[in-house]
């Protein structure tokens, strides 16, 4: 009689192994980032599909495969980081087991291309449960590695339809990028979406202070408020050094973030999060928690990292001693800062006019009024000047004092019917603003208020008691186009010496985005180059910008003095060559303006870690803009409510 205890096979005990290490798609992408950093990259870039379920890639420019590992790289516990098992007790590198690619590869379609430097191409090999399908092949590659995997959890369902949707799984993988960012300064970290042209997180790289980095991920809010802790124990048995940002006294949120990093290793303890809270919790009011991130350095041969299937939890010696260690690392660092409060003040901008800020307030003049009546009515102005509006924290800001002053000066001419240009197509570009005007949203937009950002593109804007939802993106857009129209011929340029030169960069661009060859993106970058200097004179005379064969000599001032992100000068100058009817005046002067429009709306918002605010300020510092039917048609502007009909939900309450 058989036996009912049996061994499972390969296949089975292979998909029990990854199920362990692959929970969603974040998870996968940490083993893959910390290959990537294992292997001394100092630029990664991620591309994510629908939450990473669909597609998920990191590109980095590290070492590379070897060809001759491509074979077995994919197969469990194939490591190229530990020989002997007593080597772990000293290990400096992320990974040992060599289960990240088998894992994904028994859950995924996976896929590697990688060069080793000086190799003179790369290869690409495509993998099926931790065995090779295809290749290794030879192929065009930059030095370093690309692993790709698509349709993860393909074969485990219950698995698949357990995961969160799209935007769920991408807020993760975000969490993910970030905290590795802030334990890497050094290394210029991006995400971003399939398709997208903006990363959503961007790490330059480089940095040598956390807190820069967390300024660029996190924004001026929490970073203003961080206090940086760099401590190391002076006891003999617990050898620890401790470095960091905490929040001081004035910060608070409703969720504890504990950003954890042992020996460099992400990870979790559930008794230094209890160490967290207890130190705050003499400091902020009940249900609210700090934000903190440590990065401590112990002993190798004290830590033990072999605990747990995707590393994120590690045991150490001398617990106690550490917990009592960071405690009073905090406590230290926030000794003598609870009393402090840092008050942010915002002066005008530059090119605003500094006396509508000293102007008196409509309805009250020098001399005291006589009389009740008197009085009645200088309350009545003042109270109708201002919208009413409603704050439940002393510590937010008021709304009046994100008001921006427009500026008076400059060549920056009225769109009235009486601003006519000598060129007819122009007037009829701008006469076919003023035509498809919205007047009730120009209002709203032109008078409004900057509440708060809800995300890359969207804010919240007040203008009087209407609270609206505004891409303002797509506004900016709009109003870079109608600056450029009604600046025609009159532009402030943006000068460059020496000359910025295009053809190198068309022709990287052109090799990096296609399938030519480098004598043909050559040719084509030639050819381009040679096309727009033959256009230099008339782009110089209507637009400030200026080709020279020598490179680009000027660009004309969209926002403001802001100088564009230059990364993206390829693809402007390969707009101009194909995007734009060169055939017909109206069309080639709207098609021009479109592009500048959409180069320097894309440029500052990949450039500017405030872009928002940029944008908001480019259609009020443009005195004439006129606000689009189709912004509220294709749902760039959404009105969300008003004042008074919240005082009816609250009368009813």
């Amino acid at each position: 009689m058989a036996g009912r205890i049996q061994k499972l096979s390969e296949d089975v005990i292979n998909r029990i192994a990854a199920g362990e290490v692959v929970l969603r798609p974040a998870s996968a992408l940490k083993e893959l980032l910390e290959n990537s950093l294992d292997a001394q990259s100092t630029s990664i870039s991620i591309v994510v599909k629908q939450g990473g379920q669909k597609l998920l890639q990191i590109t980095d420019n590290g070492c590379g495969i070897r060809k001759e590992d491509l074979e077995i790289v994919c197969e469990r516990f194939t490591t190229s980081k530990l020989k002997q098992y007593d080597e772990l007790q000293s290990i400096s590198t992320f990974g040992f087991r060599g289960e990240a690619l088998a894992s994904v590869s028994h859950v995924a379609h996976l896929s590697i291309v990688t060069c080793c430097r000086p190799s003179d191409c790369a290869f690409l090999c495509r993998y099926r449960d931790g065995s090779v399908v295809e290749g290794p092949t030879p192929c065009a590659g930059t030095p370093g590695t690309t692993v790709a995997f698509e349709d993860l959890f393909y074969n485990m369902p219950a698995r698949k339809r357990a995961q969160g949707s799209a935007a769920e799984e991408y807020s993760r993988i975000l969490e993910v990028v970030q905290r590795y960012s802030l334990q890497n300064p050094a290394v210029q970290i991006s995400c971003k979406k399939f398709g997208s042209a903006v990363a959503d997180l961007r790490s330059p790289g480089g940095c040598t202070s956390t807190k820069q980095v967390a300024e660029m991920i996190f924004g001026s809010t929490l970073t203003r408020e961080l206090i940086p802790i760099y401590q190391c124990s002076d006891a003999p048995a617990v050898a620890v050094t401790m470095k960091g940002l905490v929040s001081n006294a004035n910060y608070s949120r409703q969720k504890l973030t504990v950003i954890l990093f042992i020996n460099n290793r992400l990870v979790e303890s559930a008794g230094l999060r209890k160490v967290a809270e207890d130190v705050y919790e003499e400091l902020l009011p009940r249900g609210q928690h700090p934000w903190v991130f440590m990065s401590l350095s112990l002993c190798g041969s004290n830590v033990d990292v072999n605990v747990h299937p995707t590393k994120k939890q590690v045991h150490f010696l001398e617990e106690e001693a550490v917990f009592q260690f960071v405690g009073d690392s905090i406590r230290e660092a926030l000794r003598g800062r609870n009393g402090e409060h840092l008050f942010v003040t915002r002066a005008s901008l530059p090119s605003a006019d500094s006396r509508s800020f000293a102007a008196p307030l409509p309805g009250l003049s020098g001399k005291r009024s006589s009389g009740r009546h008197g009085e009645s009515e200088s309350k009545r102005k003042l109270l109708s000047s201002n919208p009413t509006r409603v704050r439940t924290d002393t510590r937010q800001l008021v709304l009046s004092g994100f008001r921006v002053a427009r500026d008076e000066a400059g060549p920056r001419r009225d769109p009235g019917v009486s601003n006519v240009h000598e060129l007819t197509s122009v007037n009829n570009l701008v006469r076919s603003i003023a035509e498809q005007a919205d007047s009730v949203w120009t209002e709203s937009l032109t008078q409004s208020v900057f509440v708060g950002s809800v995300s890359e593109d969207l804010a919240l804007l007040q203008t009087g008691s209407q609270l609206i939802l505004v891409n303002l993106e797509a506004v900016a857009l709009e109003a870079a186009y109608q600056m450029l129209l009604r600046n025609f011929g009159c532009h402030k340029a943006i000068c460059f010496a020496p000359p910025i030169p295009i053809s190198p960069l068309l022709t990287s661009f052109l090799k990096s985005h296609g399938s030519c060859s480098l004598a043909e993106a050559q040719e084509t970058a030639d050819a381009a180059v040679a096309f727009l200097v033959s256009k230099s004179e008339m782009l110089s005379e209507y637009f400030g910008m200026c080709f020279a064969k020598e490179g680009l000599q000027r660009l004309p001032q969209v926002f403001g003095k802001a100088v564009p992100d230059l990364s993206a000068l390829p693809l402007f100058c390969l707009t101009l060559c194909t995007q734009v009817d060169w055939g017909e005046e109206q069309s080639c002067f709207e098609g021009l303006c479109r592009a500048l429009s959409h180069f320097f709306v894309s440029s500052t918002q990949r450039a500017s870690p405030n872009s928002l605010r940029v944008f908001f300020e480019s259609f009020h510092l443009c005195k004439s803009f006129r606000a689009p039917v189709r912004l509220t048609t294709d749902g760039s502007a959404i009105e969300l409510t008003r004042l008074e009909q919240l005082y009816r939900i609250f009368e009813r309450c």
